[in-house]
């Protein structure tokens, strides 16, 4: 009995194959709309007018394959039209010359990302985790911002407005972020945590974070006004700022 159940289930298997996983879908031009979950890989350097990459569906991965999309100064270079669908992921490339270059809701990730020169902000995400990526000269507003709940770490933001916003209950972690020609990191809401990061050199302050939050191991120098704790019940531990 035991060996005509085998041979049964062996059976089943040959005549039943497990699926294969879909081959990633290819993004050839701007613009481009997904409509569907999956993978989707650029296949080289783009130029768009307007938008390039509008997201339509839940659980949508941008792998850039290290090429770049570039603009003509307005729209986005990827776009998920938020708070409609969830769980983005960018990664791997970069995004130039747009006004927001990346901008993704809830649930998403941004990885190893390079967003420079676009009119307002370089990386913004609702909710979700910006990691290992660079903003830079996105000058009339933020290189990277978070809304509540967030992660931002091991990013490099320089010559932007103002380096990181991040809001309520988000983890700001090390970072470096330098030469902002407003400030360095900027929070709003409480209970964020604000920790090993390394902020220099921007023009007016360089951590101004909304109390109670965890203000931890930062070093701040050379600015106007180095940290700034707004409200009571900030715990201010080890930071450098003097």
């Amino acid at each position: 009995m035991k060996r005509t159940c085998l041979l049964a289930l062996a059976a089943m298997t040959i005549a039943f194959p497990t699926a294969s996983l879909a081959a990633p879908g290819k993004i050839t031009n701007c613009p481009k709309t997904i409509t569907q979950a999956g993978l989707y890989e650029l296949q080289d350097n783009l130029d768009a007018i307007g938008t390039c990459i509008t997201i339509q569906a839940d659980f949508v991965t941008i792998n850039l394959n290290g090429f770049r999309i570039r603009g003509n100064g307005t729209g986005s270079a990827i776009i998920d039209q938020a708070p409609a669908y969830r769980g983005t992921s960018v990664r791997n490339g970069t995004v130039t010359n747009f006004e927001n270059a990346i901008s993704i809701g809830t649930g998403a990730t941004v990885d190893e990302v390079k967003s420079f020169d676009n009119i307002n902000v370089g990386i913004l995400v609702t909710q979700g985790i910006v990691r290992n990526s660079q903003a830079e000269g996105n000058l009339n507003n933020h290189g990277i911002s978070v809304a509540g709940r967030s992660l931002v770490t091991g990013n490099i933001s320089r010559n932007n407005r103002t380096g990181i916003s991040g809001s309520h209950g988000s983890h700001i972690r090390g970072n470096t972020v330098t030469d902002n020609s407003v400030g360095g990191i900027v929070t709003v809401g409480t209970g964020l945590v604000i920790a090993d990061n390394a902020v220099f050199n921007n023009t007016s302050f360089g951590i101004y974070v909304s109390c109670p939050s965890l203000v931890l191991g930062n070093t701040a120098l050379m600015h106007s006004s180095n940290l700034m704790l707004d409200g009571t019940g900030c715990r201010d531990e080890h930071n450098l700022t003097q």
